[in-house]
């Protein structure tokens, strides 16, 4: 099973770009491009986002490698970056403090999962977030 890493390097070697190029022009430092494609880290929100936009590339795919890779035509259906990176960010910090640890492939699932949930409904509950990380861990 592939990982996030693995999806962004086969964005830059479509692209043709060295890490270095892609560092520059996505605005993310080389080393944490570096940590990330090599699956050493997982890219927060604020890389995931930067990347997501540089390259044009399907957040959901580079998420969790399922529907289209390259972005489709604009829709209504905008990222929305400031839910993300709280859904993100709630899920690093609570997984901090229950003292868990899960693969990227989960964690990735679980944020997709989130996303798509409060998207629809406009909202989160954070018991919502705490019975998934129960459920995955």
């Amino acid at each position: 099973m592939s990982h996030i890493g693995e999806r962004m390097q086969t964005i830059l070697d479509e692209h043709r770009m060295s890490l270095k190029q892609a560092s520059e022009y996505a605005e993310i430092p080389y080393r944490s491009l570096q940590n990330y494609v090599s699956g050493k880290q997982l890219p927060g929100a604020d890389a995931l986002i930067k990347f997501h936009k540089a390259m044009n590339v399907n957040l959901n795919w580079l998420l969790t490698g399922d529907g289209f890779q390259e972005l489709e035509a604009p829709s209504t259906n905008e990222l929305n970056e400031e839910l993300l990176q709280q859904i993100i960010e709630g899920v690093e910090s609570l997984l901090s403090k229950k003292r868990k640890v899960l693969s990227l492939e989960k964690k990735t699932k679980i944020i997709v999962m989130l996303y798509k949930t409060a998207s629809i409904q406009q909202s989160l509950d954070p018991e919502t977030i705490r019975q998934l990380i129960e459920i995955a861990a």
